[in-house]
C-alpha cells in the first residue's frame, strides 16, 4: 500500500509540474528556513516575491534544521536552508555563504578585562555562563563538533530553543550566547546587545540551499530560488548579512 500511495502521490506532483509550467510562474512553494536566517532573509524575500512574483504565494516556514531536513526528504517542502548537509548529500545543493559566528553580550556586562566588543578568543570562553539551543539545534551540533576538534568545553548554562527568548536573556545580562550576525541584528541595532568575533580560531559555518531532486521542479519554485539568491546576494552586498562569499547567480 505504501509503494501505491508513493506511486500516486508521483502523479499527482507530475500532473500539478505540468500544470504549473506555463511562461508566468503561479502556486504555492514552501520555504523551510531556521530561525536564524528566518530573521534577516524571510520579510525582504516575501516583499521581492510579492512584486516580481504576484501569481506566486510563499509559504515560509521557521523551524529547526532538522525538521527542515525531514520536510526535504519528505518532500514537504519545495526549498530549504541548512547548515549540514553530512547526512543529505543525495538531496541537491548549493552553498550559498560560509558565516563567522560571534559572541554576544549585554552591553553593560561584558564579561571580560578587554574592550567591550574586541575579540574573544575561543579559549577564553570556557568559563562563560552561555544560553544556547538545545543539542537537537542545528547550531548547537555545530558548535559542539567546533569546540570539540579544539579541545575546548563550553559552561551551557541554560538550553533554549527560541531565538528571541535567547536574545532577550542575554540582553538582560543573565548569560551569553553564540550566533551568527544576522540572527541577533535587531537587537545589536537597538544597542540592546553587543558583538564581537570569536577568533584563535574562527568558528564559521556554510550556509545551503537545498531542494529534493526527487520533487518536481515548478517555474514558480525555480524563480523563487533565483529570488532567494537575489536577496541574499543584496543583504550580504549591504553589510547586513556578514559572510565571507557570496552565492553564484547559477542555481542549484
Amino acid at each position: 500500500m505504501s509503494h501505491a500511495r508513493e506511486i500516486a502521490a508521483a502523479l499527482d506532483n507530475a500532473i500539478e509540474a505540468v500544470r504549473r509550467s506555463g511562461t508566468e510562474p503561479m502556486g504555492d512553494v514552501s520555504f523551510g528556513l531556521p530561525s536564524s536566517v528566518s530573521m534577516v532573509l524571510s520579510v525582504p524575500l516575501a516583499e521581492t516575491v510579492r512584486l516580481e512574483l504576484p501569481k506566486v504565494r510563499l509559504r515560509a516556514i521557521e523551524a529547526m534544521s532538522g525538521f527542515i531536513q525531514t520536510w526535504l526528504e519528505d518532500q514537504s517542502i519545495d526549498l530549504g536552508i541548512l547548515y549540514d548537509i553530512s547526512a543529505v548529500r543525495h538531496l541537491t545543493h548549493q552553498k550559498l555563504m560560509t558565516e563567522d559566528l560571534f559572541f554576544f553580550s549585554a552591553p553593560d556586562a561584558w564579561p571580560f578585562e578587554t574592550r567591550a566588543g574586541s575579540a574573544v578568543r575561543l579559549s577564553d570562553l570556557p568559563p562563560i555562563e552561555l544560553v544556547l539551543p538545545s543539542k537537537h539545534h542545528g547550531l548547537r551540533t555545530m558548535i559542539d563538533r567546533f569546540t570539540r576538534t579544539q579541545g575546548v568545553q563550553l559552561n551551557v548554562a541554560t538550553e533554549m530553543d527560541a531565538l528571541s527568548q535567547i536574545k532577550t536573556m542575554v540582553s538582560r545580562g543573565s548569560g551569553y550566547t553564540i550566533l551568527a550576525p544576522a540572527a541577533a541584528i535587531d537587537f545589536v541595532e537597538r544597542g540592546e546587545l553587543i558583538m564581537a568575533p570569536i577568533v584563535e580560531p574562527r568558528m564559521t559555518r556554510p550556509v545551503y540551499l537545498v531542494r529534493n531532486p526527487a520533487k518536481p521542479v515548478t517555474t514558480a519554485s525555480r524563480e523563487l530560488e533565483r529570488i532567494t539568491i537575489e536577496v541574499i546576494r543584496d543583504l550580504v552586498g549591504r553589510g547586513i548579512w556578514r559572510a565571507e562569499d557570496q552565492p553564484e547567480m547559477t542555481g542549484t
